[in-house]
């Protein structure tokens, strides 16, 4: 996958930068010192999941993201930290180049708030070099709501509808999604002193999850239209939009492939955080 070899891509140059590293000045150390300090980040968030196929570049769907939080150092490399993170996830078929995508016409916004705590571990001193990378992994949850816009632009929460036939007696094994997950991001980064108090960092986290509704798509099938309808004739129209552009109505092969069950989606984050050194 695209974003895997980026991750990868990005690990190897964060190894280059630790190893062409130049020792610092006396006086710019950075965190080095400090056992507690404070950080904010801003950039932005890509999504990867059902609304994305195989070979899709994610950064093609890019939105914000933002985050606060603390670390506090156990000892010198090791630190400790508490994150809360904010972002935008979107995807669009009208984007993806497949057909049977392009035919599907699906799509989803939803804003994500995260949290977690996660050990972060230094590669190099920064009192004695002016950059080093680092690396880090926690668990945390995360609360999302995809919505969607109908083809006049209002705004519809998909969870509600039940899109794949969430709580039909005729589906007893498909059942309503929480709006709540856990999460795992794990992350690499730099890390420039910029004075004693203040450290500039660039940071790239990947976010494992365990709900495959981030993007309220799922299964690969299509629940029975009649009995979607006869519950609220609104959903069928945001479980196949194919009408819309011209591929014609709710499918009558209900076999036809929807989303994937066995991959779960996921999210990449990429900031510039400034971090505060007491």
């Amino acid at each position: 996958m695209k974003d895997l070899k980026f991750y990868t891509l990005s690990c190897c140059l964060m190894i280059c930068l630790a190893s062409n590293a130049q020792k610092s000045p006396e006086g710019l150390n950075g965190d080095a010192g400090s056992k507690f300090s404070v950080h904010l980040g801003a950039g932005t968030a890509a999504y990867h999941g059902d609304l994305m196929q195989s070979n899709a570049n994610m950064f093609n769907q890019l939105s914000y993201s933002f985050n606060a939080g603390a670390s506090y150092a156990f000892i010198k490399k090791l630190r400790g930290r508490f994150d809360v993170g904010i972002q935008q996830l979107q995807a669009a078929d009208k984007k993806n180049s497949g057909a049977q995508y392009k035919a599907r016409n699906l799509s989803f916004k939803s804003t994500v708030i995260d949290l977690s705590i996660s050990a972060e571990y230094s590669i190099l001193n920064l009192d004695r070099y002016m950059v080093t990378p680092y690396i880090s992994a926690g668990v945390g949850m995360m609360f999302f709501n995809p919505y969607t816009n109908d083809a006049s632009g209002n705004k519809q929460y998909l969870r509600e509808l039940g899109t794949e036939g969430q709580g039909l007696a005729a589906y007893p094994d498909r059942k309503i999604y929480k709006k709540s997950a856990a999460q795992f991001p794990l992350g690499i980064g730099a890390k420039y002193p910029i004075n004693e108090n203040l450290t500039l960092q660039f940071e790239l986290n990947y976010h494992i999850t365990t709900t495959d509704y981030l993007d309220d798509v799922s299964l690969n099938s299509y629940p029975d239209k009649t009995l979607l309808d006869a519950r609220n004739p609104l959903t069928a129209t945001f479980t196949w939009r194919g009408n819309e552009v011209g591929q014609g109505g709710y499918p009558k092969n209900l076999n036809l492939p929807r989303g994937n069950p066995k991959d779960k989606d996921g999210y990449l984050t990429m900031q510039v955080k400034v971090a505060y050194n007491f």
